[in-house]
Parts: structure tokens; C-alpha cells; sequence
């Protein structure tokens, strides 16, 4: 029932949010434990490291998944943006591609295994907790925006259903996941070789996620920027609702920044009508490929 209702959440282009913000959250989480699932390989047989090594490592994560998620809530202020989950998934790739390359130039070591503190104190093993701290931050900054979609635009009477269908999802992400590297261990690829592989993979992924985003990447940025940044507050916004469903909002043209602040603060995305004459000049045809625009006579 659950994945029934993951396929039917909402209508129209609601309904299409829900299924790719529930896509995009699966993804996230399966790709952040395979990762994760790496690490107790990665200290043993790449970094010569010992038990408390692992722990260190796992706290560094935890710490980034918090800082990542807290900041996630701070871009959104409140709204439902999508935009930082491809931003996550290619910071994922970027710190999940040093990490390799830093694994894969750490020399072979004997002896004992090194504790938590011989292992921060090297360059290399410095470079390493920074990227998993990344990793993790970048793990936060995806997820976080992607479940607040799922659990924001689908129906009341389905949510249950659909966060049990994201986590039943999730789930084969990962059994999959792990039989993958399973396989690709046995034919021989090194830890580095398999973090680079799961680096480009999350570039992959947030290339495909910005062209398949459910809202404006645009809008999503004006929001970020007005109400994180500039604490934008406004009043009265219910009244727009209470206009009908094609209100007309006459902006006062005080200056550029009304069309940016209308485009981030109404709910439903607005439809400009701008000068035909204004709409030929170059500066502005690059915003009506990004925007919903009328140019009138």
C-alpha cells in the first residue's frame, strides 16, 4: 500500500514533487550508509587504523550530519526549497572525490595500529576527517530539504503510507548498494577506487536532480537569499489566498528587486506581464527562460 501511495500522492505537478523529493531522499540515505559502510574497511586495511579511529570518524559524521541538517533549516527558513539537495549531492561528490584521492596517496604502514590521536595529528588523516566532516554536512544540507517535500505535499491521509514507502525504498537502495560493492570488492577495486566511484556517481546524481527539480531553482535561490540572509519578514501574505486563484499583485516598482521578491514570496509561482520592448533587451531574456513571463504590448 505504501508504494501505491508514494505513486499516487497528490495530483498534477504536486504529485510529481512528492515522487521525486521521495526519490531524492532515498538516494541520499543509501548513498550516506554506503558510505558509511566503507569506513570500517577503510580504517583496518587503508589507514592502519585502530578501533577509535572508526569512532572518531563516526562522531566527525555525526557532527556533519547535524551542522549539515541545522543549516539546511536555515536556508529554508521556513519554506519548502529543494534547491540544496543537488547542492549536497555535488558537494558529496567534490569531498567523496578528495577523500579518494587522499586515501589512495596514503603509504602503507606497519606496526601497531595508530589511535584517534595519531591519526588526527597527520596531514593525511586530518584531510580525511575534514572531507567526512564535508561528506556529511553536504548528507544534511540533501536530505533534510527532500523529506520536509515529502512530508509537506502529500495528502494528510497518505502521509503514513508514503514515509513507510521512502524508508521500504531506502532499504532496497541499500541491500543493493552493498551487494554492489560486495561485487566490485571482489573483482578487485581498492577502497579509494569505490569512494571514487560513489563520488561520481553523487555528481551524476546531482546533475540529474537540478534538471529534474519539482520547483524554480531560481525561486529557490531568491527565498534562500531574502528571507535567510536579509531576514526578510512579510504581512499580510494571507490575503493573496483570499483574492482568488488568479489574483493580480501590482508590484510599485520601487526598484529591480520586485519581481525577485514576488517571484520568492507568493506561494504559487506568478505569471509577469512585462514591456515587450523591456522583454528584447538581452540582459533580460536570460530571466524569461528561468521565469513565467507575458511580454504585452
Amino acid at each position: 500500500d505504501g508504494l501505491v501511495a508514494l505513486a499516487g500522492a497528490g495530483s498534477g505537478v504536486m504529485s510529481g514533487g512528492v515522487v521525486a523529493a521521495s526519490s531524492f531522499a532515498t538516494l541520499a540515505l543509501a548513498g550516506g550508509l554506503l558510505a558509511l559502510a566503507l569506513l570500517p574497511v577503510l580504517v583496518r586495511t587503508s589507514l592502519h587504523g585502530s578501533e577509535t579511529v572508526v569512532t572518531l570518524l563516526l562522531a566527525v559524521f555525526s557532527v556533519g550530519i547535524a551542522v549539515g541538517s541545522g543549516l539546511a533549516s536555515w536556508l529554508a527558513s521556513g519554506r519548502i526549497v529543494l534547491l540544496p539537495t543537488p547542492v549536497g549531492a555535488v558537494l558529496m561528490g567534490l569531498f567523496g572525490l578528495d577523500l579518494a584521492w587522499t586515501v589512495s596517496q596514503v603509504s602503507p604502514a606497519v606496526g601497531e595500529p595508530v589511535g584517534a590521536w595519531d591519526f588526527i595529528s597527520g596531514g593525511s588523516g586530518l584531510r580525511i576527517a575534514i572531507d567526512f566532516f564535508g561528506l556529511a554536512v553536504a548528507g544534511g544540507l540533501y536530505v533534510v530539504p527532500s523529506f520536509a517535500a515529502v512530508q509537506a505535499w502529500t495528502e494528510k491521509d497518505k502521509r503514513a503510507r508514503v514515509i513507510g514507502a521512502v524508508n521500504v525504498l531506502t532499504a532496497a537502495f541499500m541491500v543493493a548498494g552493498t551487494l554492489a560493492l560486495a561485487v566490485l570488492q571482489g573483482l578487485g577495486l581498492s577502497t579509494a577506487q569505490l569512494l571514487g566511484l560513489v563520488a561520481v556517481l553523487n555528481l551524476m546524481a546531482g546533475a540529474v536532480i537540478l534538471v529534474t527539480l519539482p520547483t524554480n531553482p531560481l525561486r529557490d535561490a531568491l527565498s534562500i537569499l531574502f528571507r535567510a540572509f536579509y531576514r526578510l519578514e512579510v504581512k499580510g501574505l494571507e490575503n493573496v489566498e483570499k483574492a482568488g486563484p488568479n489574483a493580480i499583485v501590482a508590484l510599485n516598482h520601487v526598484s529591480f528587486l520586485d519581481a525577485p521578491l514576488a517571484l520568492s514570496l507568493l506561494d504559487k509561482e506568478p505569471v509577469f506581464a512585462i514591456d515587450h520592448g523591456i522583454a528584447q533587451r538581452w540582459w533580460v531574456k536570460p530571466f524569461l527562460k528561468v521565469t513565467k513571463a507575458m511580454p504585452l504590448d
